[in-house]
C-alpha cells in the first residue's frame, strides 16, 4: 500500500492484544515507533517529552496516562493527530488543539459492551459479595448469618447517563426481573423507548432517592466534575450501591468517604479513581464493603484489539487526508487542512 510512506507515527501507550493494529500500519508504510505500555503508568512523558513528540511524529496515539494541554498543543508544530484508543478525551484540551490545527480522535462503539459487562458484574458482586464469601471460606470459616447475601430480582437500577455504555448495561439487565431508572438530559422518554428496552426515564434526585443500585456512566467534563457528592448520597438508601465505572473525578471524594464512614450508603464497586494508581493514603481503601479495581472496566481481549484496530484506521484516513468520523474536535478541520495541504 505505502500511501503514507514518509508519515511518522508513535503509539505512546500500546495495550495488549494489538497485533491487527501494527499490521495496519505496517501496510500503510508509515514509519511508527512504541513507547511504554499503558499499565506502565510510571514511565509517562513529561511535557518537554510531549512537545518533542509533536514536533517529531505525524499522529500520536495513546490512551489517558498522558495529558496534552494547551501549553503543550501550542508548541506541537508537526503533529497533526491526536488519536485516543477508547472513547475519553479530558485528558486533551480539545480547543488548544482545534486552534492548532490538530484533529483530535476517538474509537466509540468498540469496548462499550466490555465496561456494560463489568459495571452488571460488580452489581452481582456487591449484592452477593462473592469476594467476602471466598475469604470465609479460605480462612477456614463456613455459611453463618454473616454469608447471607442480596438479589438483584426486584431491585431498582438506577443509570446515570444513557449513552452507548448505559444501554449495553440495560440490555443485559433485560431478564433479571428489576426495574432500571435512567437519567440523561439529552434523551427523552419516547427516544428512550425506541432503544427498545424496558426503562423508564426520570430526573437526578428520583434516580438517587429510588434507587439501589446507581451506576454512572457520565462523560468527565466541567458540569459533570464531582456531580455525585454529598446531597446524593445522603438522598441514597442506607442499603444502596454506587458504582463507578466512567472517571473517578465524577465522585467528590471527600464526601463518599463521609457516607461510608457514616453508613450512609450500604457500599461502592469503583474503577476509575481521581489519582492513578490510588497509593496507600487512599481514603477507601480502608472499607470492606468497597470494591476497588485498576481502571480496567474495558480491558478486555476482544475490545482492546477493536479500539487498537479503529484507531490505527482512524490515524490511516487522518494522515491521508481524510477527516475521520470519530473526530470530536471537528472545528479543528477547516485550519488542519491549510496546515497541512488537505
Amino acid at each position: 500500500m505505502n500511501e503514507l510512506k514518509g508519515k511518522r507515527v508513535i503509539l505512546i501507550e500500546p495495550t495488549d492484544k494489538i497485533d491487527s493494529q501494527f499490521r495496519l500500519y505496517k501496510e500503510s508504510g508509515c514509519d511508527f515507533s512504541v513507547g511504554p505500555y499503558v499499565s506502565e503508568v510510571g514511565k509517562a512523558y513529561s511535557a518537554d517529552q510531549l512537545i518533542a513528540l509533536g514536533n517529531e511524529y505525524d499522529a500520536i496515539i495513546g490512551m489517558s496516562r498522558d495529558k496534552f494541554t494547551g501549553e503543550i498543543l501550542s508548541k506541537c508544530e508537526r503533529v497533526q493527530m491526536i488519536g485516543k484508543t477508547g472513547i475519553g478525551v479530558d485528558h486533551i484540551d480539545l480547543a488548544a488543539a482545534a486552534d492548532k490545527g490538530i484533529l483530535v480522535t476517538n474509537t466509540p462503539g468498540n469496548h462499550e459492551l466490555d465496561v456494560a459487562e463489568y459495571a452488571v458484574g460488580e452489581m452481582l458482586l456487591l449484592l452477593k459479595g462473592y469476594a467476602r464469601l471466598d475469604a470465609k471460606v479460605r480462612g477456614g470459616g463456613w455459611r453463618d448469618s454473616s454469608t447471607t447475601g442480596g438479589e438483584l430480582y426486584e431491585h431498582i437500577v438506577g443509570l446515570v447517563g444513557y449513552g452507548a455504555i448505559g444501554r449495553h448495561v440495560a440490555k443485559r439487565l433485560q431478564g433479571w426481573d428489576c426495574k432500571i431508572l435512567a437519567y440523561d438530559p439529552n434523551i427523552s422518554q419516547e427516544q428512550c423507548d425506541a432503544f427498545g428496552y424496558s426503562i423508564k426515564m426520570t430526573d437526578w434526585e428520583t434516580l438517587f432517592r429510588e434507587s439501589d443500585i446507581v451506576s454512572l456512566h457520565l462523560p468527565l467534563n466541567d458540569k459533570t466534575k464531582g456531580c455525585v457528592g454529598k446531597k446524593e448520597f445522603q438522598l441514597m438508601k442506607k442499603s444502596a450501591y454506587i458504582i463507578n465505572t466512567s472517571r473517578g473525578q465524577l465522585l467528590d471524594l471527600a464526601a463518599m468517604d463521609e457516607a461510608l464512614s457514616n453508613k450512609e450508603i450500604a457500599g461502592a464497586a469503583v474503577d476509575t479513581h481521581v489519582k492513578e494508581p490510588a497509593g496507600p493514603d487512599y481514603p477507601l481503601l480502608k472499607y470492606d464493603n468497597v470494591i476497588l479495581t485498576p481502571h480496567c472496566a474495558g480491558w478486555a481481549y476482544g475490545g482492546l484489539a477493536r479500539i487498537a484496530e479503529h484507531a490505527a484506521r482512524n490515524t490511516i484516513e487522518a494522515l491521508s487526508g481524510k477527516p475521520p468520523v470519530n473526530t470530536v474536535n471537528p472545528d479543528a478541520i477547516p485550519l488542519w487542512r491549510k496546515r497541512f495541504g488537505y
